[in-house]
């Protein structure tokens, strides 16, 4: 939920998020939106928790190559939003640093 409350541009509404589950953990992945369309031709790729996992379905051997030549990575990075987690350590220790070295 950081995550969604942290992104300025996340739409309003609901969240939607993508959730994968193993063995041994839950993954709940926020996403901004549920379809990648390919510039070029604008063909609509829906993108769902296997999506995630790094397996996309697509039609045709046309939208594979388009597909490759953009990236999964960047793909997924446009439906889905960027971790605070990083922010949230940073915050929580400056936070502590600054409550230790206050008192000294």
């Amino acid at each position: 939920m950081s995550t969604i409350r942290h992104a300025p541009d996340y739409p309003a509404g609901k969240p939607s998020y993508n959730v994968i589950i193993t063995l041994e953990h839950m993954h709940l992945i926020p996403r901004r939106c549920e379809n990648f369309v390919i510039p070029e031709s604008e063909d609509v790729i829906s993108i769902n928790a296997l999506g995630f996992a790094g397996m996309l379905l697509v039609k045709t051997d046309e939208e594979l190559e388009k597909v490759k030549g953009h990236g999964i990575g960047l793909i997924l990075h446009e439906v889905g939003l960027e971790s605070v987690h990083e922010i949230q350590v940073a915050g929580t220790t400056d936070e502590a640093v600054n409550l230790v070295t206050s008192h000294i």
